[in-house]
């Protein structure tokens, strides 16, 4: 939600409607959340989806989204993201 009430005229509350939007357009995958990525985790999930490691997009957002609130920057994220998913397989 953050980056989208940095948009200038996008208030909370108009954020808050955006999302919920979106939620019932999309629709809620099982588990799966609507959350927006800042650039490092943008930059981790590529990496944890690539062919290299192979993990699927709802692992690896899954994953990312635990660490959410941590200062880790996109190495840093894909090693606790790994660390993560290799316990819970």
């Amino acid at each position: 939600m953050e980056k989208l009430t940095s948009v200038k005229g996008i208030g909370r509350k108009t954020a808050e409607r955006i999302l919920v939007d979106l939620r019932d357009k999309i629709g809620d995958a099982g588990e799966q959340r609507l959350f927006l990525l800042s650039e490092e985790e943008e930059t981790a999930l590529r990496f944890l989806t690539s062919k290299a490691l192979g993990f699927s997009t709802r692992e690896a957002r899954q994953a990312l989204e635990r660490l959410r609130g941590e200062s880790l920057d996109a190495e840093g994220l894909v090693r606790r993201a790994l660390a993560l998913m290799g316990t819970s397989r």
